[in-house]
């Protein structure tokens, strides 16, 4: 980052609540949310909130078959609803498709993927 020729300008990032991020469990299996984390503290600082949580519940299309329903929301509100609704001012950030469908059906919030986050934060 610090070190490429031209870096990227960041704008000031919309709003001044909290912004937080749940990883998908594919990408915390595989590599850690450290990677998304780390960019998004570049831009937020002290602000983001890297949720330590579980699954949301959906699991790809686990939660989208009717006699699953039930359970992949109990699933989600072990660890991941409350925190979004606790926080409704915050901005709410997932990498994952299913895990912002899930959590917006669970509580009406919208979450946003991280790199869109991203995008709106560059200068233009």
């Amino acid at each position: 980052w610090n070190a490429h020729p031209t870096p990227p300008e960041i704008a000031a990032p919309p709003g001044d609540g909290p912004v937080i991020f749940h990883g998908h469990c594919h990408q915390k299996a595989l590599w850690g949310a450290e990677s998304s984390a780390a960019l998004l503290r570049r831009i937020v600082g002290d602000r983001l909130q890297v949720l330590d949580s579980g699954c949301c519940g959906m699991a790809g299309s686990f939660g989208y078959a009717t006699h699953r329903y039930d359970l992949s929301m109990r699933i989600g509100e072990l660890s991941v609803f409350d925190p979004f609704r606790d926080a409704p001012e915050a901005i709410g950030l997932a990498t994952g498709t299913s895990c912002r469908h899930q959590v917006h059906d669970a509580t009406g919030i919208q979450l946003h993927h991280p790199i869109e986050f991203v995008e709106r934060c560059l200068k233009k």
